[in-house]
């Protein structure tokens, strides 16, 4: 499973704001440890596909938020399915998803 670093930023964001940040912390550290997890950092390689896919998305008339447009540029280099709730990112083409059930 990869994490990329744009997905941790988001979380150590998340987890500062919110009252459980120390347990999160601990948690996240527990599932990283995890076998056939790897941290992904951003390459150049991804740093082009993010520009492509921003420049497509909006000639789609489909905003994005920014980090998920990283998120799914990451996908598309290492040929991963993004797990989330997110739907927008089974509307972005070239990006494999895995349902998530919303509720």
């Amino acid at each position: 499973m990869i994490v990329p670093t744009i997905v941790l930023g988001e979380l150590y964001d998340g987890f500062a704001m919110g009252n459980r940040a120390q347990a999160n912390l601990r948690e996240l550290e527990a599932f990283l440890r995890l076998p056939g997890r790897k941290i992904e950092p951003v390459p150049e390689r991804v740093a082009e596909r993010y520009g492509s896919l921003l420049r497509a998305l909006r000639a789609l008339g489909m905003p994005v938020p920014t980090n998920d447009v990283w998120i799914a540029a990451i996908s598309m280099e290492t040929g991963s399915r993004i797990i989330s709730k997110d739907a927008h990112f089974s509307r972005t083409p070239g990006v494999l998803t895995v349902p998530v059930d919303a509720t």
